[in-house]
């Protein structure tokens, strides 16, 4: 069993709570920020990632500052992405309301989303978009959930780790398409994954189409190696920003640089 079917099975047992306990059709207010707009622009943006750990690295990052942590992402980032899921990642739904008081940035928020009631909860908390994982979704699931989150205004911020399910994403017309360079089965970062997927791609799909480059960014070697890709428009860094703050200034400075 994948690490990400080992996260569905144990989110199951949660969704069954959640739906006892619906939102009120009053607190589900539409949202008025855009990751789309945010990671629009003539560089690549950064995605700055709150994680709490990681089941990867077997690592539970220390207790983070977010106050700390919120204000370097609001100077170095275009968006703010939570990492929310508990048993695995030990993330927390309240870190959602803490950024959305701190920050005018765009809140995407990660977990493992089945369900349209999870949507709910998450919009109610202050998700601007949603991870959708399409390792775990059929294209219809996709499809259904994607159209959720959009009656919200929100964005659907859909996660592929082969051609298949890039093509499932590309034909329900997902905007914002992120490739995941971890191995489902083992979590093991894989950079050639990209490159395997871009090179199956006409570039012509992705024309209208922001895909950011999820994973396996540690080292500012990594980010020029990933700005020379032309196709993406934003890369997703957790990780390496939890273990040193630093970086998101220095990752941001090499960006507003002439490449």
């Amino acid at each position: 069993m994948s690490f990400f079917e080992k996260m569905a099975a144990a989110k199951k047992t949660e969704i069954a709570k959640l739906k006892t306990n619906p939102i009120d059709a009053a607190q589900l207010k539409e949202s008025t920020k855009s990751l789309a707009a945010a990671l629009t622009g003539d560089r690549l943006q950064i995605i700055a990632e709150i994680k709490r750990g990681t089941p990867g690295a077997c690592e539970v990052f220390a207790p983070p500052n977010l106050h700390e942590i919120v204000m370097a992402y609001n100077q170095s980032a275009a968006a703010i992405s939570i990492v929310v899921e508990s048993q695995f990642f030990n993330g927390r739904l309240a870190d959602i309301g803490f950024v959305a008081e701190h920050s005018q940035k765009p809140i995407l928020v990660k977990d493992v989303v089945l369900d349209k009631v999870q949507v709910d909860w998450l919009r109610v908390h202050g998700a601007n978009a949603v991870l959708l994982n399409a390792n775990l979704l059929t294209k219809q699931q996709l499809k259904e959930l994607s159209a959720h989150i959009v009656s919200y205004r929100m964005e659907p911020f859909v996660e592929v780790h082969d051609l298949q399910e890039f093509h499932a994403a590309l034909e329900i017309g997902t905007k914002i398409i992120a490739i995941h360079n971890v191995n489902p089965i083992t979590w093991e970062i894989n950079n050639a994954k990209t490159e395997s997927i871009l090179q199956s791609i006409d570039n012509r799909y992705l024309n209208d189409i922001i895909l950011v480059y999820a994973s396996g960014v540690k080292s500012l070697d990594d980010l020029k190696r990933i700005r020379k890709i032309t196709q993406f428009g934003a890369v997703l860094i957790g990780a390496a920003f939890m273990q040193n703050l630093e970086l998101v200034h220095r990752f941001n400075d090499e960006l507003a640089t002439d490449s």
